[in-house]
């Protein structure tokens, strides 16, 4: 197993590429990847040296959220799989499930951490209303990034980052509380979605759980 640096600069490029599905600009009509593409030379390393067993044996990033919960990242080759401790909560890549956190949730679960932050970022679920606010968390996060970004593009790139939380034609966020299941998701692509054939009720009473558990000190 290889551990990432989350100082490594390649690496955070290589994460905003393929981690933010939703991450658009209708001004330019493009995605973020393309962007970077077209903006910045990038020598992407192969990250993942692994074979695809159990357990993963491949590139990882774990990082402790408190005494009681820690987050597990497994870097594969087409997608990153996110763990609190055992439990799935979600991956990136063709197939993803991400929409999992409230803004709130996740503000209480990253805290000052700035790689908690980044890397809980693609599960957040943000409202029009919260705008302004997650547009000045996401750019003073980005700023502490091992990243040299042309200072003209650091708004760009946050207003991408802020596409990919918040769909300006989205009237409601999608969280509601369910007597038998605890908070649920009512975007698809998301392990908290009562209504997906493949979250079993348990597993997401599980995920709730662990959520609380993570947001606490």
């Amino acid at each position: 197993m290889m551990d990432i640096k989350t100082e490594d600069k390649q690496f955070w490029m290589f994460y905003l590429m393929t981690c933010f599905p939703f991450a658009s600009d209708d001004e330019l009509e493009i995605m973020l990847d393309e962007f970077l593409l077209e903006n910045y030379e990038l020598d992407i390393p192969r990250i993942d040296n692994g074979n695809e067993t159990e357990p993963w044996d491949g590139s990882s990033i774990h990082v402790k959220i408190n005494d009681t919960v820690t987050l597990h990242v497994e870097l594969h080759t087409s997608e990153a799989t996110y763990f609190l401790n055992n439990v799935w909560i979600g991956n990136t890549g063709g197939n993803f499930e991400l929409s999992l956190l409230s803004w709130l949730e996740f503000k209480a679960i990253a805290r000052d951490s700035r790689n908690l932050f980044m890397l809980l970022l693609p599960f957040v679920v943000g409202s029009i209303s919260e705008h302004d606010e997650i547009f000045d968390a996401i750019k003073n996060n980005l700023l502490k990034l091992p990243l040299e970004f042309e200072n003209a593009h650091i708004d760009t790139i946050t207003r991408f980052l802020v596409s990919h939380l918040i769909f300006e034609d989205e009237t409601n966020v999608g969280f509601e509380d369910d007597a038998e299941f605890g908070v649920v998701c009512n975007r698809n692509h998301s392990r908290r979605n009562k209504n997906s054939a493949m979250n079993m009720k348990e597993e997401i009473k599980e995920i709730n759980k662990l959520i609380k558990l993570a947001m606490k000190d």
